[in-house]
């Protein structure tokens, strides 16, 4: 049993520390404020969820008291819509509430919580970690095999990042509406893009993205003058009538970065500690518990098989990267789109590529008519991949077009099956060769996938 001490106790900490006591570590959390404390990114994208189920923590939404988005205001590239998103799976939580019930539940998972403590010193000896900490009851010292880093975009100590080329500031309020509470809104405008966010509270939070020069140029001494001046822009101004600020509004970095130590000998960091995403995504909690949970893994695979450690790191690092590059083309395709509509100092120098449209999705018909084969570019070789508990090498089917290597799809491993695909034959024909390993109906949804994602064609 090794000792593990996670310092941070947002998503990426807690969900790294459950699942690293659940694979039989003794683990310490350091968490420096007290419980709820506000925190932003109170948008939950469709699959945080799933996630949370997969590390054990699915009661944490209902638990908190998050609603699901029912409909999302959107004014970006053209005429403004009222898009439905019933079903979807998208959240609004109190994040003051939803990170006390994850680090409620990885104490439930046998995590020892020191809050409010704080990190003093660290200090490498002989292998392992030796920490001051000032605690709820004095000063003390852990001693530990091995240091998680979640300490959001504060980063701690020795952090190192490459940051996108142009920055971008968040100005948010929260705000006691007199009246109803609108709903989600994305609107963009000339000089950035604005997100509404009703909370189950019942607050209005309201943030502005924009390069921090943008700031400097608007009128008022104060932070609050310049928020309500610049949300009149946003067509906010019936909603904020009579409406008034709850506590100080506040500006903070917004930039997209990548730390380039994300892992090594004895240490690991999580979540914005390791990796910031453009926020246009609202996919920053998502990925800071996909993160931990992958993050756990390769931890396990460092202290248990010391042996894979370049496997285990190697893996880790291609990870984020990935992440990291895949996010920023989607971001600046999605920036494209507006840039045509408000051509200026804030969308045109974040604009790349425009997102390519998907291809038609395949179905039954597509399948059982004309002949498959695989693409030229699929690959099959041996990658890391990630298994119950470590980092493994595996037969992986890759793709350019893929977001990643991928080992297993319908929790079938792929790299057999993609072997023995067989020449000259229909989709329901290979997925008929294929019954001895999987049913018919899963290696259809099989070859559909490869069929959506590039990794078969149809022969001319």
């Amino acid at each position: 049993m090794a000792r593990v001490v996670v310092i941070g106790g947002g998503p990426a900490g807690s969900v790294f520390a459950a699942r690293m006591a659940g694979l039989g570590h003794s683990v310490h959390l350091i968490e420096r404020a007290e419980f709820p404390r506000p925190r932003l990114g109170e948008s939950l994208s469709p699959g945080v969820p799933d996630l949370l189920k997969v590390a054990g923590a699915g009661h944490v939404p209902q638990a908190s008291g998050a609603n699901p988005v029912s409909s999302v205001l959107i004014d970006w590239d053209g005429p403004a819509i009222l898009r439905d998103m019933r079903g979807a799976g998208g959240l609004t939580v109190n994040r003051g509430a939803f990170d006390a019930e994850l680090l409620r539940h990885a104490c439930e998972a046998g995590v020892e919580l020191l809050q409010p403590a704080r990190l003093m010193s660290t200090q490498r000896v002989s292998g392992r970690w030796k920490l001051r900490i000032a605690g709820p009851e004095g000063d003390m010292t852990l001693t530990a095999d091995f240091m998680a880093i979640a300490t959001g975009r504060s980063g701690g100590r020795g952090a190192k990042r490459l940051y996108a080329q142009h920055k971008t500031i968040s100005l948010y309020g929260y705000w006691d509406l007199p009246g109803a509470v609108p709903g989600p809104q994305l609107r963009a405008g000339p000089d950035g893009w604005f997100w509404g966010v009703p909370l189950p509270c019942g607050l209005y939070n309201t943030l502005i993205f924009a390069d921090p020069s943008e700031l400097r140029k608007r009128p008022g001494r104060d932070t609050a003058n310049r928020l309500r001046h610049m949300l009149s822009g946003y067509g906010q101004d019936d909603t904020l009538q009579g409406a008034r600020l709850r506590g100080q509004p506040g500006a903070t970095d917004a930039t997209p970065y990548l730390d380039t130590e994300v892992i090594g000998p004895g240490m690991i960091r999580l979540g914005d500690a390791a990796l910031a995403i453009d926020p246009v995504s609202s996919s920053g909690v998502q990925k800071s518990v996909q993160g931990a949970l992958a993050g756990a893994i390769c931890a396990n695979t460092l202290l248990r098989r010391p042996q894979d450690a370049a496997l285990a790191m190697a893996f880790y690092r291609d990870t984020l990267s990935r992440t990291s590059q895949r996010h920023e083309e989607w971001a600046s395709g999605y920036y494209h789109t507006v840039a045509e509509r408000f051509p200026g100092s804030f969308w045109t120098p974040r604009a790349g590529p425009p997102v390519p449209e998907p291809p038609p999705v395949a179905g039954a018909r597509e399948l059982s008519t004309g002949i498959l084969r695989l693409a030229p570019e699929l690959d099959v070789t041996d990658k890391a991949t990630l298994d119950a508990e470590y980092v493994v090498s595996r037969p992986t089917v890759t793709h350019p077009a893929f977001d990643g290597p991928v080992t297993y799809l319908s929790g079938v491993e792929l790299a057999p099956l993609i072997r023995r695909f067989p020449g000259n034959k229909n989709g329901l024909q290979i997925a008929d060769d294929w019954s001895d390993a999987v049913p018919v109906r899963t290696g259809m949804a099989i070859l559909a996938w490869l069929l959506n994602h590039g990794g078969a064609e149809h022969v001319p």
